[in-house]
């Protein structure tokens, strides 16, 4: 039911709007963009639980300014425009991952699996870049060896993105699947497990004896097919997204 992600992306690489992307990068918009992001990128992240490095009112002006970005953007290609939506709302995560408790870790029931892991993938992100961002800045690493680790990051965003897209999307319950380890999380693993639910929902359905439960499966069934819509948005857009990300995570001078 689904594609490789990584045979969509290099399919894609050859249709990449290089000249509206440089035109992008030379915006006022676009620095105030990359302001917030090498600011986020030198705050170290804790736990997310008892402590926050981002003041609870610093994270809500920083997340106004990042939402009041781009807002003119009639001739902007819909790749571009999505992936421009991915990035800034990356920055609200990374914003509010340092500035407050996610509210769902706080409630008695057990998040949908789209949460917990998006949730874990975010600290592994802000530990990591600025760890990287630390290393090069005192010279311990070169240029080079910062770009190598960077393309994890990449991978690493592209499957943030992907996985609030489905919490955004409201997944029923039959999706929630617990991932222990967070690293093994991919995009692809992630329309493998939803492909799988599709598939038993419709051969629940399929069934001589009607399930007591049909109506969830049907649910199901119509919010899989609204997803793959979503979705195929969402694979063109992304090599406009590792783009824009990549021209974030620049090493400099």
């Amino acid at each position: 039911m689904y594609v490789k992600e990584t045979v969509l992306l290099g399919s894609l690489a050859a249709i990449l709007p290089q000249a509206e992307l440089q035109e992008l990068f030379q915006t006022e918009d676009w620095n105030t963009l990359n302001t917030v992001w090498q600011t986020l990128n030198r705050v170290k992240p804790t736990d997310g639980y008892s402590s926050f490095p981002i003041s609870f009112e610093k994270g809500d002006s920083i997340t106004a300014v990042l939402r009041g970005l781009f807002q003119q953007g009639d001739n902007r290609s819909p790749e571009v425009a999505l992936a421009l939506e991915m990035t800034i709302n990356l920055c609200v995560a990374r914003t509010m991952k340092l500035s407050r408790m996610n509210p769902l870790m706080m409630t008695r029931m057990i998040p949908p699996w789209t949460e917990t892991v998006q949730d874990a993938m975010l600290f592994s992100f802000e530990d990591r870049i600025t760890t990287l961002t630390e290393l090069l800045q005192e010279g311990e690493i070169t240029a080079l060896e910062y770009t190598a680790a960077r393309d994890s990051l990449l991978d690493k965003a592209v499957t943030v993105s992907l996985l609030e897209m489905t919490s955004a999307l409201g997944r029923p319950a039959v999706y929630d699947y617990y991932f222990g380890d967070e690293s093994v999380v991919t995009p692809e693993v992630i329309l493998q497990r939803l492909d799988m639910s599709y598939s038993a929902a419709l051969d629940t359905l399929a069934k001589a004896v009607p399930s007591g439960y049909a109506e969830h499966y049907k649910m199901i069934v119509e919010q899989h097919e609204r997803f793959m819509e979503d979705y195929e948005v969402f694979r063109r857009a992304t090599p406009a997204f590792r783009a824009i990300l990549a021209e974030l995570m620049e090493a400099g001078p």
